[in-house]
């Protein structure tokens, strides 16, 4: 009897392990999160290069990018005559993982307070390259900023520092 016990529990041990060898299913379960890094965005999309044209920049004019590439302070020369032109030429580079799509203007440029009160002597003109283009991963593309006197000013000479910033988007990048 004893023998018979054995045999037939042998028998069912056989049969389970051909039974598991036979149909043996592996199920894997699990959870996958993909999101957005808008940190990696906005530290990799920035200026990298700021310039004013030739004959502002030896009247005074200056241009500045901050720290972290988010910013220009622009700076024009003395404006004293109808015409006259500073030109403020930056480069953007996208350094992200995405492709950067730009807004329409591409660069934002605010003037400091007092700025409105003499808006009617200066027209500010962005030169539209960038504006709703989309900039592809490890890019870089030119735009320019063009301030001109449009209005003679009698009164004190006034300073209006423009700061200028990045007005974009990240969209999906596949390669």
């Amino acid at each position: 009897m004893k023998k018979k016990k054995v045999g037939i529990l042998l028998v069912v041990l056989l049969l389970a392990v051909g039974f598991a060898a036979v149909t043996t299913t592996l199920y894997i379960n699990g959870t996958a999160t993909i999101k957005a890094n808008d940190e990696d965005f906005k530290k990799n999309v920035k200026f990298t290069a700021a310039t004013v044209d030739a004959e502002a920049e030896a009247a005074g004019a200056t241009a500045e990018i901050s720290a972290d590439g988010t910013t220009i302070t622009f700076t024009t020369q003395d404006f004293d005559t109808i015409g006259d032109t500073a030109v403020l030429n930056y480069t953007i580079t996208n350094n992200s993982s995405y492709k950067a799509e730009f807004d329409t203007p591409a660069v934002v440029c605010t003037a400091t307070a007092e700025a409105e009160a003499y808006a009617d002597y200066l027209t500010v003109t962005t030169g539209n390259a960038l504006d709703g283009t989309t900039l592809d991963r490890s890019a870089s593309d030119d735009d320019s900023l063009t301030v001109s006197m449009k209005k003679s000013y009698t009164g004190d000479a006034k300073t209006i520092t423009y700061t200028c910033s990045i007005a974009v988007d990240a969209v999906e990048a596949t390669n």
